[in-house]
């Protein structure tokens, strides 16, 4: 701040990709701020004041240095309209349930969810924002078998869903037509060549909690997922526990989030089923940060057994797939009068590549809303004394590198700069208040650090910010 970074700026070795460092800084107004570093965490730095849809996070920054004056920085457009639902109505209610909201939006509009329990909704082909407000416990309910479905995104659209709970489970024994469990669940992303992006959410399915088709960028951010352990239940016969997460052909990013296989059915006497896996690729592409993944327990009937699922399970389609810090752990197998199975293992491959990362991951997490005034909290937690850097920008990304140990999930313009060493704690925790808005606001923050020549691309989170009356 005043015209350098409050902290010294480290130095990496000359050689390799991301080797230097470089200390660049601009003038916002009347102060500046540091926004080098840039070859080190792997973005491209521009000059926030030559583009005009400058993150009012970043204005936000500005303003909040000591002693800094309010920048006249132009602000960026609004994303949308803004559309409340609320299940008991009520003034300044547009809609009481989602999906008559959903129809009604256009590209960029923004759905704000009081709390409530709502019916499933389908987004077909549009750009929108779902945000449950700020300490709203949102709850969709499936009344056929997915209570959220997302498809047929262009490449230039993209969907955030973001504190919206899905139970697509107890579903009371029924089953599609087809008799194919895979399609039970909480959430599908299906034919979407935008981005999805799926935070603070939890998801429970019947059999898959979250299936993934098609689809080249779908993104989870602290989620819970947990496919419903099938048991006795005679209405479920023959049936195998559901994967938590089932991708196809598709594309994800996993970022602190747990993933938890169903277990298979049993009935005594008559028979019983594997175990689901905590993911199951067939083709594509996945990388997980700081994440878990647990099979569930095969289905024991005394003289039938099931197979434990496994937690991360590459079956076919040659996945690739890259984990770092994260933990796996296979289902049991339950050991019948007259059987034994084997149990699931923490990772099996039986089509493509998996590859562990050895480093400690970053999380992050950022309040949102955030309304106009109010403060974007943000609180990391990563290895004590690595380099702590944030990055932030309007759209979406979800691009994966090896030499950075991670994902880019912000695209450009994107402007990154230091918040200094994380604490001996490992927890360090900031924020600043909203300057005043044109209208709400969507943008996206990234966190990274530098440790031993090492940089980790880490945990990111959506914000919305909103102008009043909202």
């Amino acid at each position: 701040w005043g015209g350098a970074s409050p902290h010294p700026l480290p130095r990496l070795p000359a050689s390799g990709s991301g080797a230097r460092v470089g200390s660049r800084s601009y003038r916002c107004a009347t102060h500046a701020l540091a926004v080098g570093c840039d070859a080190a965490v792997g973005w491209d730095t521009m000059d926030p004041m030559k583009h005009p849809f400058v993150p009012v996070a970043l204005i936000s920054f500005l303003a909040a240095a000591p002693g800094a004056a309010q920048t006249s920085a132009p602000l960026p457009p609004p994303v949308g309209n803004v559309f409340v639902v609320d299940d008991s109505g009520g003034p300044g209610v547009a809609f009481t349930d989602l999906q008559p909201a959903v129809d009604a939006a256009v590209d960029g509009d923004v759905l704000l969810v009081k709390s409530g329990t709502y019916s499933g909704f389908t987004i077909d082909g549009k750009a929108l924002i779902l945000q449950a407000d700020t300490g709203h416990q949102v709850l969709v309910k499936s009344t056929a078998f997915l209570p959220a479905v997302v498809k047929n995104l262009d490449a230039d659209q993209s969907v955030v869903l973001r504190g919206i709970d899905l139970d697509g489970g107890s579903l009371g024994g029924l089953l599609p037509p087809n008799n194919t469990p895979t399609y039970v669940g909480g959430f599908a992303s299906n034919d979407n060549a935008g981005n999805v992006w799926v935070e603070d959410c939890q998801i429970l399915g019947t059999a898959t909690a979250a299936r993934v088709c098609n689809s080249s960028s779908v993104v989870f951010v602290r989620c819970q997922l947990r496919s419903e352990d099938l048991g006795g239940n005679i209405s479920f016969l023959g049936v195998p526990g559901g994967s938590s997460l089932d991708c196809e052909d598709s594309e994800v990013h996993l970022y602190g989030s747990s993933f938890q296989g169903g277990g298979g059915s049993s009935f005594e006497g008559l028979s019983a089923c594997d175990g689901g896996h905590g993911a199951r690729l067939d083709g594509g592409f996945l990388f997980a940060s700081d994440c878990s993944f647990a099979g569930g327990s095969g289905g024991n009937s005394v003289v039938e057994c099931g197979d434990g699922g496994h937690g991360l399970f590459l079956q076919a389609g040659a996945p690739d797939a890259w984990t770092l810090g994260a933990s796996f752990q296979g289902g049991p197998s339950v050991p019948g009068i007259f059987c034994m199975t084997p149990a699931g293992s923490e990772v099996a491959v039986e089509s493509g590549v998996h590859t562990a990362i050895p480093r400690a991951p970053l999380s992050m997490s950022a309040s949102s809303p955030v309304r106009e005034g109010a403060s974007v909290a943000l609180t990391f937690e990563g290895p004590p004394g690595a380099f702590l850097f944030l990055t932030i920008g309007r759209g979406p990304l979800s691009v994966f590198s090896a030499s950075l140990n991670g994902s880019k999930l912000v695209a450009r313009p994107r402007y990154t700069f230091s918040l200094g060493p994380i604490p001996a704690s490992g927890v360090l925790e900031t924020g600043a208040p909203l300057v005043p808005l044109r209208g709400p606001l969507g943008f996206r923050v990234q966190a990274s650090y530098l440790l031993a020549g090492d940089v980790i691309l880490g945990e990111a989170s959506t914000i919305l910010g909103l102008a009043p009356p909202f």
